[in-house]
């Protein structure tokens, strides 16, 4: 199998309308069924997660928490991030800059979830996926 990183976008927009709860939920069932799978809080920094009351949405994202990050993961590692994409243009250029060259597949999580943004920061596949869809990329991703 693959190694497969899940990275949830923890910032303050991530409180609203029980995206928190969602995403703990997600947690929860990774942990049960891909116990090997490492998955990471992403705000200000990128931290790894092994308690579901770690995860903590508040304040912002930055790109330099990426950047720092790759510094200590594998080149072939595949990264599935859960966001809403709430973020400036800016940060989403930066995030873009941070990210080239990786494999990064994105869950879309809200109604009100930007794709066009999402859409930016995904570097492979043809589409950014809803969160119902979270179950079916994670295993096409460990089987890739």
């Amino acid at each position: 199998m693959n190694k497969v990183v899940v990275i949830f976008d923890c910032s303050g927009s991530m409180a609203e309308m029980g995206h928190r709860a969602v995403i703990k939920n997600i947690f929860m069932s990774v942990r049960q069924h891909y116990p090997g799978i490492e998955m990471y809080s992403w705000n200000t920094t990128i931290q790894k997660i092994t308690k579901a009351k770690e995860i903590i949405t508040e304040g912002q994202i930055t790109a330099k928490a990426w950047s720092d990050f790759f510094n200590d993961v594998e080149q072939d590692t595949k990264f599935l991030l859960v966001s809403d994409g709430c973020w400036s243009n800016q940060d989403t250029n930066d995030i873009c800059a941070a990210i080239k060259g990786r494999c990064i597949f994105v869950c879309a999580l809200g109604q009100e979830a930007n794709f066009a943004t999402l859409g930016k920061v995904r570097t492979i596949g043809k589409k950014v996926f809803k969160v119902a869809d979270f179950p079916m990329v994670l295993e096409y991703l460990l089987r890739m």
